[in-house]
């Protein structure tokens, strides 16, 4: 098997795994905070599409519009929010 780096390479140069682990935990820490984000921000259309089909429900009007494209930008935003946090 061939060696990942040059046999030539001076040891300085070669990243540490304590410099790879950080990094990693960063770039987690990172997707994770959007995770949260846009999780959140599905929570929020959700929410917000109940209302508006709530009140658009009580009040005769059509809801049809604000119930499908609501909740289908909800469930994207939560899907989107748990595939970062999961780290997909």
């Amino acid at each position: 098997m061939d060696p990942l780096y040059a046999p030539d390479t001076p040891q300085d140069s070669i990243p540490q795994e304590s410099e790879m682990d950080a990094a990693a935990k960063e770039k987690h820490a990172r997707r994770f905070n959007r995770g949260l984000i846009w999780l959140g921000a599905g929570l929020l259309l959700l929410l917000s599409s109940f209302a508006v089909n709530f009140l658009l429900f009580h009040a005769g009007g059509d809801f049809s519009v604000a119930m499908y494209v609501l909740t289908s930008l909800g469930m994207v935003g939560i899907l989107k929010g748990m595939g970062d946090i999961l780290g997909f």
